[in-house]
């Protein structure tokens, strides 16, 4: 489970591990993924604005590397 903070632009700025596995390849895995996600931004007054967050779970992670 992750919590990502969205953007001004809808990008994730930011993301913590909450549940599951928090190790290099994980993380490597979560900034490719989470790098092509966009989410719509948070809005106040119907303007976008930072620090909305989302909060993702996935079912499972492959992590293919070649050695």
């Amino acid at each position: 489970m992750v919590e990502a903070t969205v953007g001004v632009a809808g990008d994730v700025v930011n993301y913590r591990i909450m549940a599951g596995p928090d190790d290099l390849a994980t993380r490597r895995e979560l900034d490719q993924v989470l790098l092509f996600s966009h989410f719509h931004p948070a809005t106040s007054f119907g303007r976008p604005i930072a620090g909305g967050r989302v909060i993702l779970s996935f079912g499972s992670v492959t992590v293919n590397s070649k050695t």
